[in-house]
């Protein structure tokens, strides 16, 4: 395969099809990178504390509102505290009981009081019967999701009690109605990728919810993966077809962009982010190598 030269790299040509690459590339991989987004979010927000001083207004808002750091479990003496607390101001002042809680508001306060720490509740509230069950589907059917009114017809329940139950319900009921209609594991058939390839030239690389809909139990997401990368033409494919000028821009650039995969394919044309990385984690990277010299040096000492 010719590699472009770096002035073809920067054309506007090639650059359209770079950007165009990577967003193919970001939805290939939005599983893979999911996870890792999650950290770094999470990450970034809990090293900010989060007190009532910070509280973001609806005319500041920022992506702190979307992401917010994670609540902090409740511990014996604030449990004490809030119960103590209880007993001098009652229980419906919460807005001044949430004064002597720097880290938590009046909504958390009264949640963690009613749900978990008033003398009203049971050992049996998180104990559910068959008939407890049906009560609470009925009941969620005619009031919806008022949990307060609804945990009002259970004793010793509190609303976030009957909410999880209902929750939980809603989601077995759910998967048993989908058992046997979610995608296949086994692998594509000729015929469905025959079938892909005939979508894809008639309706185009875009529209992958409709083609999805056109191949029973397949998702759009793994339709465009069986497109991009098996059936696309201008992606090359299959083992051993690796040059050794591709190896060494695959290692130049990984030098420089560090493991940016889907930064990196747009400097080898025909390849993906996953082949780039398979290729150099599988192949090119230098610890690999140092590993098979050790292990040969063990036989050696072993057999000698």
């Amino acid at each position: 395969m010719e590699r472009l030269d770096d002035a073809a790299m920067t054309t506007p040509v090639a650059s359209d099809l770079g950007t165009k690459r990577q967003r193919i590339e970001r939805l290939i991989e939005r599983g893979d990178h999911l996870a890792n987004v999650q950290q770094e979010q999470q990450a970034e927000t809990i090293s900010k504390p989060h007190t009532i001083s910070s509280r973001i207004s609806p005319s500041t808002c920022t992506t702190k509102a979307v992401f917010p750091a994670r609540r902090s479990s409740w511990t014996a003496q604030e449990d004490n505290k809030l119960k103590n607390l209880v007993l001098q101001l009652g229980n419906r002042n919460w807005s001044e009981i949430a004064v002597h809680f720097p880290s938590r508001d009046r909504k958390r306060c009264r949640d963690r009081y009613v749900n978990h720490l008033s003398p009203s509740l049971t050992s049996a509230s998180n104990t559910w019967s068959a008939e407890d069950d049906v009560k609470l589907l009925q009941l969620h059917l005619t009031l919806g999701c008022k949990w307060a009114t609804i945990a009002k017809e259970f004793n010793g329940k509190s609303a976030e009690s009957v909410k999880n139950r209902c929750l939980l319900l809603a989601r077995k009921t759910l998967d048993k109605s989908s058992k046997g209609t979610r995608a296949p594991p086994q692998r594509w058939t000729a015929t469905e990728k025959n079938k892909l390839r005939a979508l894809v030239t008639t309706h185009g690389a875009r529209n992958w919810l409709f083609v999805a809909s056109q191949l029973p139990g397949r998702t759009d997401l793994q339709c465009l993966q069986q497109w991009y990368r098996t059936l696309d033409n201008k992606v090359v494919k299959g083992k051993g077809t690796w040059t050794p000028g591709e190896d060494q821009v695959l290692v130049d650039k990984v030098t420089e962009l560090g493991r940016k995969w889907t930064e990196i394919a747009a400097f080898l044309p025909g390849r993906i982010g996953n082949q780039c990385r398979e290729r150099f984690l599988n192949h090119l990277d230098p610890s690999i190598n140092l590993v098979r010299v050790l292990f040969a040096l063990l036989l050696r000492d072993f057999y000698s």
